[in-house]
């Protein structure tokens, strides 16, 4: 009830990330129903499970991405953590133990 007498008429942008079927009621309770938030707010719910989505009937579209390939997750791992893609070798022994 906090979240919704709070938002209501506030424009919000909301990310939940990786959300499970187990989470459900959690997604319920942080993104229970479109009159929670202003106008023009947009909801983005990240999960491996497309029935998470479709169960919680709050979608207006639902977008596939590709999983990356394991080089390009190195890759986004080495410039996220490191600000660049180094080229040194102790980085890149890092990065691949920290991958796996």
């Amino acid at each position: 009830m906090l979240i919704q007498r709070r938002l209501c008429r506030k424009k919000v942008f909301v990310v939940l990330d990786d959300v499970s079927r187990d989470e459900h009621e959690q997604l319920d309770n942080l993104a229970g129903a479109r009159d929670w938030f202003g106008p023009e707010s947009r909801i983005v719910v990240t999960t491996r499970d497309e029935q998470v989505l479709i169960s919680h009937k709050i979608i207006d579209e639902i977008y596939k991405v590709e999983a990356l390939k394991g080089y390009e997750a190195l890759e986004l791992f080495r410039l996220k953590a490191f600000g660049q893609i180094p080229s040194a070798s102790d980085y890149l022994q890092l990065s691949k133990h920290i991958h796996h």
